[in-house]
């Protein structure tokens, strides 16, 4: 089942701290294998936590 942006984002924060396994995992890394707004919301994550 491919989810949308409106479930993925929430998780995005879990997915960069590694909390995510499973199916929920799968969806995800799915999910931003396709969408270049939620990969480009990943990135933003991504230089926070580098703050």
């Amino acid at each position: 089942m491919k989810i949308d942006c409106e479930k993925t984002e929430p998780l995005l924060s879990a997915y960069l701290d590694g909390e995510l396994a499973g199916a929920e995992l799968d969806e995800v890394k799915a999910h931003l294998a396709d969408c270049a707004h939620c990969h480009e919301v990943l990135e933003q994550f991504r230089t926070v936590d580098g703050l």
